[in-house]
């Protein structure tokens, strides 16, 4: 997909006396602005719900592959997108410019604000998860267990959380039994041959993450280190496996579950870099929900 950072450097072109500092905002026009990679915006889109029923008019700015998904299911908000740090505020008419960072901080990264759906806050387009739904019947005719599995984010972040960033770091997961295994990236291909032919890669397939919430929702079972396809599975309720090296990002405190997304459970690896132990603890989730699903 399209870099997942967007709007990474400081706001220029908003006007500072118009942001948003907690002010009231009935009868006002509050624009948010995307900060931060996309998974930072659908874990922080969560606000949207207390704020539609608080401004009088909501405009967003987010990354480009979630403006489908976000107007689908926030028909009544205006969704745009911008291209560059520098943006144009008259291109927009507004009283309070916030950004999705400072308004999670303005409901103090309350993980259930007011308004919000139990359970999964985000939902999939039901023809993009009929389209996928074929997709995947058709690669699979086996009907087997479904693994969607993602090991690779930016790699400027991979390295800085030490998270995995190869096939072989999950080649036990790709090998599992009686298991077809899915990427849930836009690359085309793995890395290694002898690992590629146990993994499905839908590659250009996946334009946005509608696609990719319909094709997660083809899953039985997603594993995924800590990137924009864990916040999505989350938000759309979806099981899920992090695997989260020993310091992660605080945001996943350190408990084997999280407030953010209840469908997720986390899976600590024991050394920075190395997964080996994480990936068993993986395997071990993977056969228990296995074990439940066929009762």
């Amino acid at each position: 997909m399209t870099s997942e950072r967007l709007l990474s450097t400081p706001i220029i072109g908003l006007p500072p006396h118009k942001e948003y500092l907690g002010q009231p905002l009935a009868g006002k026009r509050l624009l948010i602005v995307s900060y931060g990679g996309a998974g930072d915006q659908i874990q922080h889109c969560r606000y949207l719900y207390p704020l539609r029923a608080a401004a009088a008019q909501l405009t967003v700015i987010v990354h480009p592959g979630l403006t489908a998904l976000l107007r689908h299911n926030f028909p009544e908000i205006t969704v745009a997108t911008v291209q560059a740090a520098w943006m144009d505020g008259s291109a927009f008419t507004f009283d309070y410019w916030c950004t999705f960072i400072t308004l999670a901080a303005h409901f103090s990264f309350e993980p259930h604000p007011a308004g919000i759906p139990q359970g999964a806050y985000l939902v999939c387009p039901e023809e993009h998860r009929r389209t996928w739904r074929t997709w995947v019947d058709r690669h699979d005719p086996t009907q087997a267990w479904r693994l969607g599995l993602n090991w690779r984010g930016k790699a400027e972040s991979d390295a800085r959380f030490h998270r995995a960033s190869s096939l072989r770091d999950f080649a036990p997961l790709a090998q599992t039994s009686n298991a077809a295994s899915f990427s849930l990236n836009q690359d085309p291909i793995g890395e290694d041959d002898a690992l590629d032919e146990n993994v499905t890669f839908p590659g250009n397939a996946i334009r946005d993450f509608s696609d990719l919430s319909g094709l997660m929702h083809s899953m039985d079972m997603i594993v995924t280190t800590c990137t924009a396809q864990v916040h999505l599975a989350g938000a759309l309720g979806i099981s899920t496996i992090l695997l989260l090296s020993p310091k992660p990002d605080s945001r996943w405190g350190s408990d084997h579950q999280t407030a953010l997304y209840p469908s997720v459970q986390i899976v600590r690896a024991s050394r920075a870099g190395q997964w080996d132990d994480a990936i068993e603890q993986a395997l071990t989730l993977i056969h228990a929900a296995r074990i439940v699903a066929s009762r």
